[in-house]
């Protein structure tokens, strides 16, 4: 089986004078797919990397096929009367497993968030940021990935006050969260 190869000009210097000569090269057609392929490989390789690292960059992959929902975070110094709060931000993808958490208090949250760790798939089911403020502080938004159309935000707050301190929102858009003194408050970013 012979291979057919095709003429290619190559120009190149030899010396600082820049003498320029021509030589021809012959490459098999099979080098010619294997080097562009190479090429293509190389390419989107670099073009998938992205320009991104630190604790914000989601994954390469991820973050191409996955939109965010935004939470930008406001802490007033009165908030939970002055004391830090644990604030839970929960994504679900399952509307079946977020009907069921909407059923559930910050209070029971708190208490059964490990046995519900274990029982569901991080990544797949749900995605969850665990943070701890204090009133005052300022803050970075947070950024939650939004895999479905059925994808729901919940929003848990263990605060000192007797009440549910929950926040359900089944829309991709940017939100607002203040931490009052009794309780908390989401609304919409306009």
């Amino acid at each position: 089986m012979g291979y057919n190869f095709y003429p290619i000009r190559w120009k190149y210097a030899i010396s600082e004078r820049a003498n320029v000569f021509e030589k021809e090269v012959k490459i098999s057609m099979p080098h010619r797919v294997l080097c562009s392929t190479l090429n293509g490989l190389i390419f989107l390789m670099l073009v998938l990397s992205g320009c991104k690292s630190g604790p914000e960059r989601l994954g390469t992959m991820r973050s191409l096929f996955v939109s965010n929902v935004t939470v930008h975070v406001s802490l007033p110094p009165n908030g939970n009367e002055g004391t830090a709060v644990a604030v839970d931000f929960l994504t679900v993808h399952n509307p079946e497993l977020a009907e069921k958490l909407m059923e559930t208090d910050a209070k029971t949250w708190f208490m059964a968030k490990n046995q519900f760790k274990n029982d569901f798939t991080a990544g797949k089911d749900f995605d969850l940021e665990e943070r701890e403020y204090a009133p005052g502080s300022i803050v970075r938004p947070i950024k939650l990935p939004w895999r479905t159309r059925k994808t729901a935000l919940l929003i848990y707050a263990d605060y000192m006050t007797p009440d549910t301190h929950r926040f359900r929102a089944t829309q991709r858009q940017e939100w607002i969260f203040t931490l009052n003194e009794k309780e908390f408050i989401v609304a919409p970013k306009k």
